[in-house]
């Protein structure tokens, strides 16, 4: 368990047997446990809603015949024929966007070879209390997100009034085309979802990932992924 003086706030390992702090202070054990506000939805937003928006927004369209009965039940019987006028161009709109979509598939088709090739690029969406404030994609072997003005290639002293971010706060690298997740920073307790990340403990990420580096700031996690 590691211990904190409650004077000076210097931690301390468990290999640490004093009571005592070198400046007098007395140290408690540091219990690492996710706090109220570190919460996925204080720092990312609603990410239920998110996922709800999306699903309605691929719920497929009436057919033709329940589009006339629709409009048949609001505007009556005495406006059929401009109604089916309606629905004959409405049936024109959906082959067109039919063939459009497949025109699109053949392009996505031909584009893969070329996306594959930055198979091995990471996109960094860095967030703040719900709002995105930096989305950066990466073909480093390395990447350092801290508030240092130099040796970090994301820097986040601009947002950072509260100094809650460490000069080198955490660092992602690639091995074998996979990407881990690594500790830097001592300040405060660090997650990967829910999932404690200890001090220079590495963790392998995945695409969708959420970090919480801390109670404000979190990095979302983007990996294409080629089918």
């Amino acid at each position: 368990m590691v211990k904190v003086c409650k004077n000076c706030g210097r931690r301390f390992e468990k290999s640490y047997k004093e009571d005592f702090c070198e400046c007098g202070g007395f140290l408690e054990p540091l219990e690492e446990k996710l706090p109220e506000p570190y919460k996925l939805e204080e720092i990312f937003g609603d990410i239920e809603n998110s996922k709800t928006k999306t699903e309605k927004s691929n719920t497929p369209s009436d057919t033709p015949e329940e589009l006339i009965e629709n409009l048949i039940n609001v505007f009556g019987m005495e406006n059929l024929g401009e109604l089916e006028e309606i629905v004959n161009k409405t049936e024109s709109t959906q082959i067109e966007n039919a063939q459009t979509a497949q025109s699109n598939q053949e392009n996505l088709d031909i584009d893969k070879e070329e996306l594959s090739k930055s198979y091995e690029s990471i996109t960094l969406r860095i967030f703040k209390k719900k709002n995105l404030i930096i989305e950066e994609s990466f073909s480093l072997d390395e990447i350092i997100v801290g508030r240092s003005l130099f040796g970090v290639d994301v820097n986040l002293r601009k947002f950072d009034d509260e100094k809650i971010i460490s000069r080198k706060h955490v660092k992602i690298v690639r091995e074998n085309g996979k990407y881990y997740i690594v500790r830097l920073s001592k300040k405060m307790p660090m997650y990967l979802g829910d999932k404690l990340i200890k001090y220079n403990e590495r963790k392998e990420l995945k695409n969708g990932d959420r970090v919480i580096l801390n109670r404000s700031f979190g990095i979302e996690i983007v990996i294409p992924e080629i089918n």
